[in-house]
């Protein structure tokens, strides 16, 4: 009889009673060292990375990584010193320090708190990424919102953009002059905010608005077919009161019956032959209806 079973009957044990075999001891035993060797395994390679992001860290604090130069892409109406100054980063600093607000931008070394005051602070500023490019430089790229018109809220000039966002106001005749952007009329504004969408009185308001914004952005298109006869920079305004009954104010001589803008494109082309073949030169000004089937000119001492 095996010298184990021996010593298990000597406890009081029948052997029927023993299921302990030798093979099942040693599989017993592999699994304890497989499991010990699992623990020990996980144990350094925790240490390793905790050793490894150590490292890394006061590598990344360390002045290698000190901002050395900040640029500025994609700027127009904005100096760079501005933008530079908005973003509340200075030369010298470490660049690590202040990457973050998520892990997005944290894998991306980007500057998320910056990103974010310069949206807000800057009305213009449509997208914009401030990024860290190793070893020492940020990057600010950024897309200014083009300024389209200009609308009244309050007795001020306030310049919009084709998507209805307030950019910047005036209450100097002067400076709205000087910018030559054509004015909507008649769209009743509620309230504004610079670099926020408008909020308008009524829906027709809101209809007449890009209604307006669809007229002046199409005048633009056609002025990209031909090199001589333009009309864009003759637009004065957009009546937008009645969306069903847009109205141009052209050249200071005309007021320009568009209605519900269908066949607009037709329109517009037929009206530049008008103009340039009829009207440029005259000392005609009145009520041109281009959405009659023969348009004609009613003449007036005025334009309103």
């Amino acid at each position: 009889m095996p010298k184990y079973l021996e010593s298990i009957e000597g406890v009081g044990l029948k052997q029927q009673e023993v299921t302990i075999t030798p093979k099942k001891y040693l599989e017993r035993k592999r699994r304890r060292e497989k499991r010990l060797r699992r623990i020990l395994w996980w144990f350094k390679t925790i240490m390793l990375v905790s050793l490894t992001i150590t490292t890394l860290v006061l590598l990344a604090l360390s002045p290698l990584f000190n901002i050395t130069a900040i640029e500025v892409h994609g700027n127009r109406h904005y100096t760079s010193e501005e933008i530079v100054q908005a973003t509340g980063i200075a030369i010298g600093s470490n660049g690590f320090k202040n990457i973050g607000s998520n892990w997005k931008n944290i894998f991306a070394l980007r500057f998320g708190e910056s990103e974010e005051y310069l949206l807000h602070s800057k009305p213009y500023i449509e997208h914009v990424t401030v990024r860290f490019i190793l070893p020492g430089t940020v990057r600010v790229t950024l897309t200014e919102r083009k300024p389209l018109a200009v609308v009244n809220y309050m007795g001020n000039e306030v310049i919009v953009d084709k998507n209805g966002y307030a950019l910047d106001y005036f209450v100097d005749d002067a400076e709205v002059e000087s910018i030559k952007l054509p004015a909507i009329l008649g769209v009743g504004i509620k309230s504004l905010r610079l670099g926020q969408v408008l909020e308008f009185e009524t829906q027709n308001g809101s209809e007449g608005f890009y209604a307006a914004v669809r007229l002046l952005l199409s005048i633009k298109e056609s002025d990209e077919s031909t090199e001589t006869y333009k009309l864009y920079k003759y637009v004065d305004s957009v009546d937008a009161g009645d969306p069903k009954n847009i109205i141009l104010g052209f050249d200071g001589r005309f007021r320009v019956k568009f209605g519900d803008l269908k066949e607009l494109d037709h329109n517009l082309n037929f009206f530049r032959y008008i103009y340039y073949s009829n009207l440029k030169y005259s000392n005609d000004r009145g009520t041109l209806d281009m959405t009659a089937l023969k348009p004609v000119l009613i003449e007036e001492t005025a334009v309103d």
